[in-house]
């Protein structure tokens, strides 16, 4: 459990469920887990809550689930660009990160624009991406 202002907590054996308890799960080693929360406003949390009402519409996600995978993806395009542009410096870290990435990506259904991305920025690209390469 998250004490209010800390960042992580590590926590054996289980896994905070949606409604604020512990879910016990099979894991063999420490699990490094944040709590996130923010406050959105404006343009942002209008586009938050139709993208809400349109997850809600067509799937059976929980609010959870729709969190984790908007998160997901934006710390994907973060990660992509950040290691592909050489914000982060040192090989090593940039490989771990990476290879990180790949495996929590290829669940995801963006991957392939991700991958794209990568390229882009990899090949010394700039700006945009073009979608319809």
């Amino acid at each position: 459990m998250t004490a209010p202002g800390s960042a992580a907590s590590y926590i054996a054996g289980s896994q905070w469920s949606s409604e604020g308890g512990p879910q016990q799960r099979d894991i063999r080693k420490m699990e490094k887990q944040f709590r996130v929360e923010t406050f959105l406003e404006g343009d942002l949390a209008e586009l938050y809550g139709a993208v809400l009402a349109e997850f809600e519409q067509a799937s059976g996600m929980s609010l959870s689930q729709v969190n984790e995978a908007l998160l997901q993806t934006g710390m994907l395009f973060h990660l992509t660009m950040m290691t592909s542009m050489g914000i982060v410096r040192d090989a090593e870290q940039c490989q771990q990160l990476d290879g990180l990435a790949e495996r929590i990506g290829k669940e995801n259904l963006l991957w392939e624009i991700v991958e794209m991305a990568r390229r882009h920025w990899r090949e010394g690209g700039t700006g945009a991406i073009d979608l319809k390469a």
